[in-house]
């Protein structure tokens, strides 16, 4: 049903609280696209609410893959 899938014992929820509801993109390959001039997070990608309209790259919102600020690789705590 829509490709979604439940990890058991993950609350996803308490995750996205965790994270202030935050997500960062990052591109098929890791960090950030070559022309992004948006701000950067710890792990190279782009928070979503801080996407830049005049971004060369965000404003052909190209695709991304997201994690949750609280799960990011780029911190000490994941």
């Amino acid at each position: 049903m829509g490709g979604l899938t439940v990890q058991q014992g993950r609350d996803v929820e308490a995750i996205a609280r965790a994270s202030n509801y935050e997500k960062h993109g990052t591109t098929f390959l890791g960090g950030s696209f070559a022309a992004c001039i948006c701000p950067k997070r710890p792990c190279g990608g782009v928070a979503g609410d801080e996407e830049r309209p005049h971004c060369p790259e965000h404003r052909r919102t190209p695709a991304q893959l997201w994690h949750w600020a609280a799960e990011c690789p780029g911190t000490n705590g994941a």
